[in-house]
């Protein structure tokens, strides 16, 4: 008899080799929302800073205060500058 096919031995193998590389895998990519979450930030607060040198730059002097009138939305953060922060 000429037998084609795999042994369980061999399949037990593969599925072992699957989730290690699984488990090597996944704490990868497990905080990759965080991460981004923390990149957004980062560029909103250049954007501000960039907002604030170029408002500087037109009337020699940083705004007193922004208008802080939008409440967050869910995953967002409202940045306020005020005098003495």
């Amino acid at each position: 008899m000429n037998r084609k096919g795999f042994t369980l031995i061999e399949l037990l193998i593969v599925v072992v080799i699957i989730g290690i590389l699984a488990a090597i895998a996944i704490p990868k990519f497990a905080n990759t929302k965080a991460k981004a979450y923390i990149a957004s930030m980062k560029s909103d607060l250049r954007n501000l800073v960039t907002a604030e040198e170029a408002y500087f730059a037109d009337s020699v002097k940083y705004s007193a205060t922004t208008a802080c009138t939008t409440p967050p939305t869910a995953g967002s953060v409202n940045f306020c500058v005020t005098t003495g922060n």
